[in-house]
């Protein structure tokens, strides 16, 4: 009796013919990806910039009211010790 085998690489798995093309995981997205991929990608590059902006904002934000309340600290501290030239022009 004449038994028939399909050839399959050592890790036991299907043919390299019937797995498809290789693909390096670090590949380019623009490279291998599908119009969707593609479109999710550029979608989480907008979503990123946009959370980079904001970060930025809170950031200036923070340090002008920082400057702020040390020059309001600074002006009650010079009221307080009985000066009364303390107000910057």
């Amino acid at each position: 009796m004449v038994t028939m085998t399909v050839p399959s690489d050592r890790d036991g798995g299907p043919p390299a013919a019937k797995r498809g093309p290789a693909v390096s995981p670090f590949a380019s997205p623009r490279l291998t990806a599908s119009r969707e991929d593609e479109d999710e990608y550029r979608h989480r590059m907008r979503v990123n910039c946009c959370a980079a902006i904001a970060i930025f904002v809170l950031l200036a934000i923070g340090v002008w009211l920082t400057s702020a309340m040390v020059e309001t600290h600074r002006v009650h501290g010079c009221y307080a010790s009985g000066d009364r030239t303390c107000s910057s022009i």
